[in-house]
Formats: C-alpha cells, structure tokens, sequence
C-alpha cells in the first residue's frame, strides 16, 4: 500500500486517537499494517518482560536488549523498529535521564515509546522525561491489556 505524503497527513488527522495513530506510524515507515509489529524491550521489571515474550509473540515481534546506553542506542540504529517499550520498577534517575537523551532518535524513528510499571513508577519516569512517553501503561494491567493498548 503506497500513501503519497499529503494523503498520509490527511490520513494521520483522521486517525489521531491513541488506538489509531500507531497504525498510522506503522504506515509512514513504509510497513504493512498486517506486519508484526517489531519492539525493543528493556527494564528492571523481568516479570513483564518475560510475559510480554511468552504470550505477544502471535502480535509482536520482539527483542530485548540490557539497560545500557550503547545498547539501547545500537539496536536503535540496526533495527527498523516500531515500539519501544520500558519496564520500570523503581528506576533511578540517572537510568531515567539516559533514556532521556535517546528520545530525539526515537522521535525521529517515529518509534512510540511505552512505559509500563507500577502508578508511582510511570509518574516518576514522566516527571523526569517530559513528554516522552507516548503511552503509560500502569500495573495490575494484564498482558491482553498491554497487547490492546498498544
């Protein structure tokens, strides 16, 4: 399916909900909308990581990477990923703020980017990160509920 740009931007107006406007991007990096899904997951929370492996693979593709910057930042540059998903438990600041310097070369991969950790968790990443989470899921919320929202 090719969208000319102007057609994709009148497209994007129409779609501007939160369930809507992934699909969206999906489309505007060239993708097809049947596509899995390709994510990157990180955190401290490897519970949810594991879940989100064990019962998203028929919705996602996914890979993981450790916490490290330049890790994060190298799979950034190999993958044509479409979401970036953090589990926090209890990040510290200087963990939060190294994400923080990524955001520009997520935005600009048009990659959304998706916390999921307890209510405490996901306002303290956002009071650090302003603005730079596309989606904050809060726990209990179940793996369908995650796969829905995102």
């Amino acid at each position: 399916m090719q969208i000319v740009f102007s057609e994709m931007v009148d497209f994007w107006h129409k779609l501007w909900d939160n369930e809507k406007k992934y699909i969206v991007r999906k489309l505007m990096k060239g993708g097809n909308v049947m596509d899995k899904y390709k994510v990157l997951i990180t955190g401290r929370n490897q519970v949810i990581m594991d879940d989100f492996f064990k019962y998203t693979a028929e919705y996602f593709d996914t890979i993981s990477t450790s916490m490290r910057y330049e890790d994060i930042n190298r799979h950034l540059d190999m993958c044509n990923l479409d979401i970036f998903v953090y589990c926090a438990s209890s990040e510290p600041r200087n963990e939060i703020l190294k994400l923080v310097s990524l955001k520009r070369k997520i935005t600009r991969q048009n990659i959304v980017f998706v916390i999921i950790g307890s209510e405490e968790d996901c306002e303290d990443f956002q009071k650090i990160g302003i603005y730079m989470v596309d989606l904050a899921l809060t726990k209990p919320i179940s793996i369908d509920q995650i796969r829905e929202r995102i």
